[in-house]
């Protein structure tokens, strides 16, 4: 349908990994999903990402790591569970402490909503994509 001469300009997976704005965490499923999976960067620094310092100010013994398997392991529940489907995006709910949370508020989890997205890659390989319901 289009040549190369028709695209202006183009923007690939694999040069948002490399900006960025795809965070890779297939090292880390566990073999939850077998193909590449990755989070937007807003999912990265509001449900996963987690420091030393995040963890002095709010009182809350988390880590990246742990954060992430919440994501991941929510995501492969309910692309699991609608299996068969044609949808490829499917919504989930995480529930996480915010990283702006500090020591002594009664605050708790608080719920996000997420999608998981299941579709082509740069070369049309089977990929994962978590991110936020309003993005795409």
């Amino acid at each position: 349908m289009f040549t190369d001469d028709d695209i202006i300009h183009s923007y690939t997976r694999a040069d948002a990994l490399a900006d960025g704005n795809l965070v890779d965490v297939s090292q880390w499923c566990g073999g939850m999903f077998t193909v590449q999976t990755v989070v937007t960067r807003s999912v990265w620094e509001d449900c996963i990402e987690w420091s030393k310092e995040d963890t002095e100010r709010t009182g809350m013994g988390q880590d990246t790591r742990g954060r992430a398997h919440d994501v991941l392991w929510m995501a492969y529940l309910t692309a699991r569970a609608k299996r068969g489907s044609s949808d490829r995006r499917r919504e989930f709910d995480v529930y996480r402490i915010p990283r702006n949370h500090k020591k002594g508020q009664r605050i708790g989890a608080q719920r996000v909503r997420l999608a998981v997205v299941i579709g082509p890659g740069d070369q049309m390989e089977p990929v994962i994509t978590i991110m936020r319901t309003n993005e795409d």
